[in-house]
């Protein structure tokens, strides 16, 4: 049996938290095991390191010019490699579309020869995540309130600098059958109608 001097050993982890962007500032912090809404800093990290951390709740926030502010939550049981690679504001998202947009409607015009054809339009979409992922809609050109047609939803992946569909045209998007397509694309650009200009709010939101 333990004696009143003998200590319960104090375990440790390596933790390797990769950072996958230049010019970042990452906090970490672990939340109190006693009171949840209190934490304490652990460090702050500029690249890679590899820190000796307790089992425990933690969680991080990286920031940098036109990085969307999150909180990034992890729980430390093993030896481990957390990738911080955070994704890009909106604003930021938004005003790299006009330089992509021909490559992504051209990708989609060679993937789906419908939407080449003067009866459909491809409606501007949105860029999401770090700038990899984008969505969009199309449409019959006669579509309107009072004559409404189906509307098509199709989602692109950027990957070595060539755009290429992730999904079929469909009037509804699935995350069963498009299980490697993060949720929150799917599920915006699911709510998406073309005739009522969407105003962004945030990364994947429209409005």
């Amino acid at each position: 049996s333990l004696s009143s001097n003998s200590q319960i050993p104090f375990v440790t982890h390596l933790v390797t938290l990769r950072v996958e962007q230049p010019n970042l500032t990452v906090d970490v912090f672990q939340q109190s095991q006693i009171a949840s809404d209190r934490s304490t800093k652990v460090t702050s990290l500029t690249s890679t390191q590899t820190l000796n951390l307790a089992n425990g709740s933690y969680y991080y926030i990286a920031t940098g010019k036109n990085i969307a502010p999150e909180v990034i939550t992890f729980s430390i049981t093993n030896n481990v490699v957390i990738e911080i690679n955070p994704n890009f504001t909106s604003d930021y998202l938004a005003s790299q579309v006009a330089s992509q947009i021909d490559q992504i409607n051209n990708a989609i015009k060679q993937t789906y020869p419908l939407a080449a054809t003067p009866q459909y339009v491809i409606n501007k979409g949105q860029l999401f995540l770090q700038g990899q992922w984008y969505a969009t809609t199309l449409s019959d050109k006669r579509n309107s309130y009072k004559n409404p047609f189906d509307v098509y939803r199709v989602v692109m992946l950027n990957e070595n600098n060539s755009w290429r569909a992730m999904t079929k045209p469909e009037i509804s998007l699935s995350s069963v059958a498009y299980p490697g397509i993060p949720k929150i694309i799917l599920s915006t650009i699911n709510k998406v109608d073309p005739l009522s200009p969407p105003q962004i709010i945030g990364n994947g939101d429209f409005n």
